[in-house]
């Protein structure tokens, strides 16, 4: 409660010191110049500040605008992004179906390998007995 207090009260006294500059008549200051010097650095310190915060006002619009493009920069690199892991995860799922494939092809392909070798082992065989018949043909004359 104090401490709102004490707030309340330098808000007070600057919005009464900002009053008596504004409301300052310089033709009554002309009648000392002493007065009349400070008024004139009262103004010069006035407007040197009304111009600093002009220029943070032009620098916060800067920095407003550069976020606002940071973050519509943001959004698009998001999208991107979850573009990509879209992407990525068509080709896993797609790596996945074409392993199943290769292997039901490397069995089909497993078992044409096996027949073909079962058909040149029954093709020696029959060579062999062929050739058996011959000799026994031949030794029986």
């Amino acid at each position: 409660l104090l401490i709102q207090n004490d707030t309340l009260l330098a808000n007070g006294i600057q919005n009464d010191v900002c009053a008596i500059v504004l409301t300052y008549d310089p033709v009554v200051a002309t009648t000392s110049d002493s007065s009349n010097c400070m008024f004139v650095e009262l103004q010069n310190n006035c407007d040197r500040e009304h111009n600093r915060v002009l220029e943070l006002e032009a620098h916060v619009l800067e920095t407003q605008k550069m976020l606002s493009n940071s973050n519509s920069q943001c959004t698009i690199l998001e999208k991107h992004y979850y573009d990509l892991q879209l992407k990525v995860q068509r080709y896993k799922e797609n790596l996945k179906n074409q392993r199943v494939l290769d292997n039901s092809n490397a069995m089909a392909l497993n078992a044409i390998f096996g027949i073909t070798l079962l058909k040149d082992q029954l093709r020696e065989r029959d060579e062999t007995v062929r050739n058996l018949q011959s000799e026994i043909n031949i030794s029986k004359m």
